[in-house]
């Protein structure tokens, strides 16, 4: 006879924690794609503003969609009075854009969210968002600076997968010095910390599952 052994609660709690373990697991993995991005386009703006912009490596065998930053269609200082033309293609719903505008290493812009889908042309507006919390510019951008722009592609299962990237000559001319394709980057979700969760959320759901069939022997 056990006593003192509330079994349904053990297991109930290991499946818990188990299913929130993968949770984080999840969240990380994001939250690596997106950093990476960030600090990635930062170190370009502030370290060499003025040449090609980095390019990101492509990923094995990966095609998907794009974005294009094909033109200038306002130029201004002020907050939301630049604007740039982009084409893109093949979005699914669940593709997340991150768009940064940096200026000297400073960010102006942060945001981060699902705004197109499928194919299509548009125009995308440059101002204060700060959706990924690196934005501390204050509006409006210093003139006469390059100005570093990137929409980059996160997919659902937060890999980058593309975007594209330009430098302007300043917010007074809005000329186009540099204009180029990233590509996809492989390897954004094996992290140490995804899988040490991972391994986590398995462990403990198979001690959930060894309990009950101990239990049941």
């Amino acid at each position: 006879m056990r006593t003192g052994f509330k079994a349904p609660q053990v297991v109930f709690t290991l499946l818990v924690v188990g299913l929130l373990a993968l949770g984080a697991a999840s969240v990380a993995a994001s939250t690596t794609a997106l950093n990476h991005g960030t600090q990635s386009a930062v170190a370009a703006s502030t370290t060499n503003t003025a040449a090609t912009p980095r390019n990101l490596p492509a990923p094995d065998g990966l095609a998907g969609p794009g974005i294009q930053i094909t033109g200038v269609t306002a130029c201004g200082c002020a907050i939301d009075t630049t604007s740039l033309a982009v084409s893109f293609s093949n979005l699914p719903a669940t593709t997340v854009e991150h768009t940064l505008v940096i200026v000297n290493g400073v960010v102006y812009m942060d945001q981060l969210g699902s705004f197109l889908s499928g194919s299509g042309v548009g125009s995308w507006g440059l101002f204060f968002v700060n959706d990924g919390g690196t934005a501390t510019g204050t509006w409006p951008l210093p003139s006469g600076q390059p100005i570093h722009v990137t929409i980059t592609l996160v997919d659902q299962f937060h890999r980058v997968i593309g975007g594209w990237e330009v430098i302007l000559d300043g917010c007074g001319n809005c000329n186009i010095v540099t204009s180029q394709a990233l590509q996809g980057e492989a390897g954004a979700i094996p992290t140490a910390g995804f899988f040490g969760l991972a391994v986590l959320a398995a462990l403990l759901l198979i001690a959930g599952v060894f309990i009950i069939l101990r239990l049941r022997a």
